[in-house]
C-alpha cells in the first residue's frame, strides 16, 4: 500500500499528486456484488481505482461448464445447458432441472413403502419421508401402519 503522502512534491515526468508507489487498494467496489480480490497496480494516483481487468475462471451452477471472463463481470456467470444433478437434500436423488442459480427444489419423487408386516402400502413424497431409524440399511424404508403384528 501506498504511504499517502500529503501534499508530495511533484517531480516533472512523475504523475501529480502521487507518492510514485503501488496503489494497491482492492479493486472490489461493490463487495454484495463481486467477489473480486484484486487490487489496484497502478502507481498511486489521484481519483477512483479502474474497474478490475484481470481473466478469472468460473464455473456455471452446476459446476459442469468452466468459462473464462474478466473478474469483474464473474457475477454474471450464465447457467450451462446440462442437468444440474446435484444432490438433493434427501440425500438419494439428484436435481434433474436445468443448471440454475440458487437451491435446488426439495425432491418430488415418489416412493412406495411397505408397512413392517407387509399387510399395507402407501406412496409418499422422498422429500415427506419418514425413516424409522431403527431399521437397518438395506432392508428397505419401512413405516408402521399401527395394525397388530410382530413389529
Amino acid at each position: 500500500m501506498g504511504s499517502y503522502l500529503q501534499n508530495p512534491v511533484w517531480k516533472k515526468g512523475e504523475l501529480p499528486h502521487s507518492c510514485t508507489e503501488i496503489c494497491g487498494k482492492s479493486l472490489n467496489t461493490d463487495p454484495k456484488h463481486s467477489q473480486c480480490q484484486h487490487k489496484c497496480k497502478q502507481l498511486c494516483h489521484p481519483g477512483p481505482c479502474p474497474t478490475c481487468a484481470a481473466t478469472v475462471q468460473v464455473s456455471c451452477p452446476c459446476k459442469k461448464s468452466i468459462s473464462e471472463m474478466r473478474c469483474n463481470m464473474a457475477v454474471n456467470v450464465r447457467p450451462c445447458n446440462s442437468t444440474c444433478e446435484r444432490k438433493l437434500t434427501c440425500g438419494r436423488h439428484s436435481c434433474s432441472q436445468p443448471c440454475h442459480h440458487g437451491e435446488c427444489d426439495s425432491c418430488s419423487f415418489e416412493i412406495t413403502q411397505s408397512c413392517y408386516c407387509n399387510k399395507s402400502k402407501r406412496t409418499v413424497l422422498c422429500s415427506e419421508l419418514q425413516i424409522d431409524i431403527s431399521v437397518k440399511e438395506g432392508e428397505g424404508i419401512q413405516y408402521s401402519c399401527k395394525q397388530p403384528c410382530s413389529r
